[in-house]
């Protein structure tokens, strides 16, 4: 919860077909609906949805993320294993990175690492008596 409005932040990471193995983590905006206690969506009539209305830019954050292949199958996901690391200079409400190069993976396989650092947002409210509340 931030200034009266819910927000959610979803991570994927798995095989994405052509572009190969990859992750992405998005900040979301619910509108019209609220999100029970399993993240799940639930619009003003009753109904389950994965969608929510709006992603709102005014809310873009500094964030990283990282991706790694477990290529040899020991379960551990060590440096050398490292795929990318991105570090946008802009502020992102939605990160996303991917190799070609390496196809045809399980997510289980996978360990995506993502920051968000949520210092932008609190510095604009500093003189306001807000803070955060954890969802």
């Amino acid at each position: 919860m931030y200034e009266g409005e819910e927000f959610i932040i979803w991570s994927w990471k798995g095989d994405y077909m052509n572009l190969g193995a990859g992750a992405e983590t998005g900040i979301y905006q619910v509108k019209d609906g609220e999100i029970d206690e399993y993240g799940n969506y639930i619009m003003e009539n009753g109904e389950y949805s994965y969608l929510y209305a709006e992603v709102n830019r005014e809310y873009s954050v500094d964030m990283t993320l990282e991706l790694y292949h477990d290529s040899n199958g020991d379960g551990i996901f060590s440096d050398d294993e490292q795929l990318y690391k991105h570090e946008p200079d802009e502020l992102q409400w939605w990160i996303t990175g991917f190799d070609p190069l390496v196809q045809n993976v399980k997510a289980e396989d996978l360990q995506a690492v993502t920051t968000i650092d949520f210092f932008e947002l609190w510095r604009k409210q500093r003189y306001n008596v807000r803070f955060f509340q954890r969802i």
